[in-house]
C-alpha cells in the first residue's frame, strides 16, 4: 500500500502564506483594474457630456444665424438698406407700347 506522506508543520505554514498572499494579490489586482476601468468609462461619459453640449450650443448657434440671414433676405430689407447705404434708388418702370395693325389682329 501506498502510504500518504504528511507535509511538515512549516512547510503547510509556507503553503498557506503563500496562497493568502495570491489570493490577496488578486484581489488588489481586480480591485485595481476595476478602478481603472470605472475611472475611464467616467472620463469617457464626461467627455461625450461635453461634446453633446458643444453640438447643442453649435446648433443653436447655427439656427441663430439662418433666422438672421432669412431676416435679412427679405425684399423690403434688402431695398431698405439699399436706400439708407448705398444711395441707391428704385428704377421708374418703363412702359412700352405696342402699336398693332387691325389687319395683323385678324390673322392671329
Amino acid at each position: 500500500m501506498y502510504k500518504k506522506k504528511r507535509r511538515s508543520k512549516k512547510i503547510q505554514n509556507i503553503i498557506d502564506t503563500l496562497f493568502f498572499y495570491l489570493i490577496t494579490s488578486v484581489a488588489l489586482g481586480g480591485l485595481v483594474i476595476y478602478l481603472w476601468v470605472y475611472t475611464e468609462i467616467d472620463d469617457s461619459l464626461y467627455a461625450l457630456d461635453i461634446q453633446n453640449k458643444t453640438v447643442q450650443r453649435l446648433s443653436d448657434d447655427i439656427q441663430s444665424v439662418q433666422s438672421k440671414i432669412d431676416a435679412l433676405s427679405k425684399p423690403d430689407v434688402i431695398s431698405k438698406k439699399a436706400k439708407e447705404k448705398w444711395g441707391m434708388v428704385f428704377a421708374q418702370p418703363e412702359t412700352i407700347s405696342v402699336h398693332i395693325n387691325s389687319v395683323d389682329l385678324s390673322s392671329l
